[in-house]
């Protein structure tokens, strides 16, 4: 599956926006962008990108940001992933 597939299936079917829903993620959890960047997440510039929109998110990144937030169990998040 495609990073492209994951974003239409999530506007299609959540109708929200990749980075809404990790903006989401971060504010219920209290995590600021530097919080994954010192969690290994990628680079201060692509965490901001990534979270501005300004940059797709990258499959390694989905799977690292749900681990880290402990979204694997969230059905929504494996739907994301695996449809």
């Amino acid at each position: 599956m495609t990073i492209s597939n994951i974003e239409k299936k999530i506007d299609k079917k959540f109708k929200v926006k990749p980075n809404e829903y990790l903006v989401y993620v971060m504010g219920q959890m209290g995590i600021r962008q530097s919080d994954l960047f010192k969690k290994g997440l990628g680079c201060r510039s692509h965490i901001s990108e990534f979270v501005n929109g300004k940059r797709k998110l990258s499959l390694s990144f989905i799977k690292k940001f749900l681990k880290v937030t402990n979204r694997f169990d969230s059905v929504i998040s494996w739907q994301i992933l695996t449809q």
